[in-house]
């Protein structure tokens, strides 16, 4: 998953918003939050270019100067992190190859593999990569907490029914 941010430009007037999720080099624009959206999602399945790759943007947050939050997540989420290091060796002028070298390997081969998703990195690995290319990038881990109204309990998701009332003690004979 990675975040992005909505933001109204200077046509808001006419429903302007800006789209951007700076980690894959998604920049679009759309007429209105909605269009946005959409634009910013299209536009990272674009960047993927893979067969029954889905992108989804969701809304997570506003912020006060009505910046709004977005997170970026997909159906194939190593292909996604694919895009994500490829864009980012782009934008700092590596080859594969000085890449490779940087994180110790005589073998171009396996890392070009993480940037055509044909492996999985673990997130410690992921985390290696990103720090060969960019190493001014945080790679963070994170999610917001919807917090319910207090007195309202979470079931077990096991099947077993329990009850709301509170649970009565037993006494010992």
């Amino acid at each position: 998953m990675l975040t992005g941010r909505l933001r109204a430009g200077q046509g808001a007037e006419h429903g302007l918003w800006s789209a951007e999720c700076e980690m894959i080099g998604a920049f679009t624009q759309g007429h209105g939050r909605e269009d946005a959206c959409d634009m910013l999602r299209s536009l990272v399945e674009l960047q993927v270019d893979r067969k029954r790759f889905r992108a989804v943007v969701t809304v997570i947050g506003e912020e006060a100067d009505s910046t709004v939050r977005v997170l970026v997540d997909a159906n194939d989420p190593v292909a996604l992190a694919a895009a994500v290091l490829r864009y980012q060796r782009q934008v700092h002028g590596l080859t594969i190859a000085q890449v490779a070298k940087k994180l110790g390997s005589t073998n171009h081969n396996s890392y070009a593999a993480y940037e055509r998703a044909e492996r999985e990195p673990s997130m410690s690995k992921y985390r290696e990569l990103l720090h060969a290319i960019a190493p001014e990038l945080r790679f963070t881990i994170g999610g917001e907490l919807e917090h319910k109204p207090r007195g309202r309990s979470l079931r077990a998701k096991s099947g077993s029914k329990r009850s709301s009332k509170s649970p009565t003690k037993r006494r010992a004979s």
